[in-house]
């Protein structure tokens, strides 16, 4: 275990924006303009970027960093167990496990999935009543199945093309979401929860959170379809909601009428909860990052609060605007980010009420980052706002993906620059341990 002790480094990112206008949580944006039926009828809006959200204050108190596990292939989301075990997923379909500051040679779990670029084995969640259960959700990237698959070569060529095109007609990828059980510490029972997504390459989303109604929140991307996450009839491009950890939706089925909350999301990564009450959902969305299906249109990250039923613009608009047709994000980032995974924290870490203040943790694959923002509202009524951003770990590391906020007020963060867009280091990936004076 290396460790290095790091000051706690402020500043402001490149550009960040701040929310202009406070936001209800509770209901829809009511006069919206009806949602474009295509890319015939509407253009992105260009509009004038806001002010830039403030560094926080100094001082800020130092921590030191240790490097709790090394030689992981992208590792891409972690969970901690209640009884100190630290869950990492890795990209291929490995689930590991770090116990006592030990990784384990032997993985958890291996899944069968498909993987490369942003698909594979992806966002990770302990049922609440793991402690009893032993379950853990998992998101996974698979072919669909089709008679193609009786013929290796060919299907193989063609399922490659395939995935490099947009949308249901274009791509044979789904995702599915599947519960495995812990017996004995290690994993057994592949049970499918919900399946059928459909997928592609890029543009995967995958983030799976618990809820505190009882279900579970998935992120889905446009799966390079953009438009798609205009349609009423699909699911990409869209938060959903699954309604239960203990039992699966009929025929593994979600529909967009039923299980939808939100709308017009183009990749988000990312979902948490604020308050100490965990009333308020908050989601990370990329930002368009030059490809040729989005006018090679670039920057524009966000930080959203999650308002059921709302429609979150993209791809007529991404980033914020002062006449906005659509649900606003609160902090916006340009130059972008890649703000590829998000923890929340309650209170703002220097004894603010954790009732009214938060911190949330965004980590930056492109932007090589680790960005925290203080949030706070007047009183369990008000909408969260964001007060104040700053670094917490910069580019020393390289790109950063995954980010956990541990029970012990340590947050732990994991490298990915063996994803095929960093630089590996001798070492790579690994997950960092950040602890707090």
């Amino acid at each position: 275990m290396r460790r290095c002790r790091r000051p706690h480094r402020g500043g402001l990112l490149p550009v960040a924006r701040l929310a202009l206008l406070a936001l209800p949580l509770l209901g829809g944006c009511g006069d919206s303009a009806p949602p474009p039926e295509g890319p015939d009828s509407i253009t992105l809006r260009e509009g004038a970027p806001p002010p830039p959200l403030a560094s926080c204050p100094a001082p800020v108190p130092a921590f030191d960093i240790d490097e709790v596990a090394v030689g992981l292939e992208v590792p891409w989301d972690l969970a901690l167990a209640p009884d100190g075990r630290l869950f990492v997923t890795e990209r291929p379909g490995r689930i590991r496990v770090i116990e006592n500051g030990v990784l384990r040679e032997t993985p958890w779990f291996e899944l069968e999935v498909e993987h490369s670029d942003e698909i594979g084995l992806l966002g990770m969640m302990l049922a609440p009543d793991f402690a009893l259960t032993g379950h853990i959700f998992v998101v996974s990237s698979h072919f669909r199945p089709e008679p193609l698959g009786g013929f290796p070569v060919l299907g193989w060529g063609l399922r490659r093309i395939r995935n490099r095109l947009p949308g249901d007609g274009g791509t044979s990828l789904i995702t599915r979401v599947q519960r495995i059980t812990d017996h004995g510490g290690t994993g057994a029972g592949l049970t499918p929860w919900v399946d059928n997504i459909p997928a592609a390459i890029i543009h995967a989303g995958g983030a799976l959170r618990p809820h505190p109604d009882g279900g579970m929140l998935l992120s889905l991307g446009d799966a390079m379809d953009p438009w798609s996450a205009q349609d009423p009839e699909s699911l990409r491009g869209s938060i959903l909601h699954i309604p239960s950890t203990s039992e699966p939706p009929p025929r593994l089925r979600l529909r967009p009428a039923d299980h939808v909350v939100a709308r017009g999301v183009r990749n988000s990564q990312g979902i948490g909860f604020l308050g100490a009450d965990s009333s308020a959902v908050v989601f990370i969305d990329h930002g368009p990052s030059g490809l040729a299906s989005e006018a090679r249109r670039q920057a524009k990250d966000e930080l959203n609060l999650l308002v059921p039923g709302d429609n979150y613009g993209w791809p007529v608009e991404a980033g914020r605007f002062p006449d906005s047709r659509y649900r606003q994000p609160v902090v916006e980032w340009t130059p972008a980010i890649a703000p590829g995974g998000m923890a929340t924290l309650p209170g703002d870490g220097l004894g603010g009420d954790p009732n009214t203040t938060a911190r949330v943790l965004v980590t930056g694959l492109r932007g090589e980052t680790l960005v925290q923002v203080r949030m706070e509202r007047v009183d369990a009524t008000s909408s969260w706002l964001p007060i104040c951003q700053h670094r917490l770990l910069g580019d020393e590391w390289g790109r950063l993906r995954a980010v956990l906020a541990g029970a012990d007020g340590a947050v732990y963060v994991s490298t990915s620059n063996r994803d095929g867009r960093g630089v590996p280091r001798p070492g790579d990936d690994r997950i960092l341990r950040l602890q707090w004076e």
